[in-house]
């Protein structure tokens, strides 16, 4: 089987997805604000990041501004305040799903991709998924 990356239930080549997602993000430049959302283990970080490489846009991940030292979590208020600054920006890639600052991504954003896999085969990619070792 070929290499390549994953789309819907089809295996598609590396190939077609950079072309496909070149035509749509470069060449038409009219999705600036792009929100990457699905259950965890979907590959929601992974296609972030290829689509910034493709295009160029600003990736943000909001795991790197949730968390406080020491794996604290933020107070609600505060955290959608970072958020709306986070959407407000004319361009960006973001993912996460983060439910409680979900309609206020939405509001800003152009484009939802939403990367919707079976339950196992999300699970499957969670129990995979390399781990810093601390």
């Amino acid at each position: 089987m070929k290499k390549g990356a994953p789309f819907g239930a089809l295996f598609v080549p590396t190939t077609f997805f950079n072309r496909f997602f070149q035509k749509l993000l470069i060449e038409d430049r009219s999705m600036k604000r792009e929100l990457v959302v699905g259950c965890a283990g979907a590959g929601k970080s992974t296609v972030a990041k290829e689509l910034a490489e493709i295009t160029g846009l600003p990736l943000i991940h909001p795991d790197r501004h949730y968390w406080l030292p020491g794996w604290e979590e933020p107070s609600r208020d505060p955290w959608r305040v970072i958020v709306e600054s986070l959407s407000a920006q004319p361009e960006w890639i973001m993912d996460g799903t983060y439910s409680g600052t979900l309609q206020q991504r939405l509001a800003r954003a152009d484009t939802i991709i939403h990367l919707d896999y079976p339950t196992w085969c999300c699970l499957w990619r969670v129990i995979l998924k390399k781990r810093p070792v601390a």
